[in-house]
């Protein structure tokens, strides 16, 4: 296969912008993605990363520079390592580009889950799921990969896990893995069964 076209933006983020959007226990408005793009063969054909300005998400403005290039007849394997994840309008709309591009399949990894107590962000989320795309929380593993991929790195700069994984004074520290698990868990057939189970039991006990 050949590849129509290689892109991979000169624009690198630094390691103070890696902190301050990426980091598990901090609350920035905006929102990031770092999104790299490979062919079946696992071939990277476009990188690069983009944040939320004003009102315009940074999931509609990810997708709109991806479908100025993408090609229907060859296959992709997208991965976003998100700062938050999707709301839930974005979430509608990453499902329709999906269904649209059905060559595009979907990969996100986010450092933290936005307004996660919010049902409609929850539904959101789970309508992802439903729709084969992965979803996870970011691993110290998944900053490295940032931090060679996209970090513009200086003379002997490195980083160190508690550069990401420490908060703000006074800011909760939610498990994110586990409130993402939760959240997908909800919607999970076996889960169902479970609850339907136990309402029976619960029934069953009291006569």
């Amino acid at each position: 296969m050949v590849l129509k076209r290689v892109f991979v933006s000169s624009r690198r983020m630094s390691k103070d912008d890696l902190i301050r959007e990426y980091r598990k226990w901090y609350y920035p408005r905006s929102t990031c993605i770092a999104y790299v793009v490979s062919n079946e063969k696992c071939q990277v054909v476009n990188q690069n990363w983009i944040c939320s300005e004003g009102t315009s998400h940074a999931e509609m403005s990810c997708i709109n520079q991806i479908t100025k290039w993408i090609d229907r007849d060859e296959t992709y394997i997208m991965k976003w390592y998100m700062s938050w994840t999707p709301c839930s309008d974005c979430s509608d709309k990453v499902i329709e580009f999906l269904k649209d591009y059905t060559n595009v399949r979907l990969r996100i990894i986010a450092a933290r889950i936005y307004y996660h107590d919010n049902e409609d962000n929850k539904r959101g989320l789970r309508s992802l799921n439903k729709e084969n795309v992965k979803l996870s929380t970011m691993k110290w593993t998944d900053y490295l990969n940032m931090w060679h991929r996209f970090i513009y790195i200086k003379d002997d700069e490195d980083i160190e896990k508690w550069e990401l994984f420490t908060g703000m004074r006074g800011c909760a520290r939610t498990n994110w893995r586990w409130t993402l698990d939760s959240i997908l868990k909800d919607n999970d057939e076996d889960s169902e069964l479970e609850n339907a189970l136990s309402h029976l039991y619960i029934q069953c006990s009291n006569k």
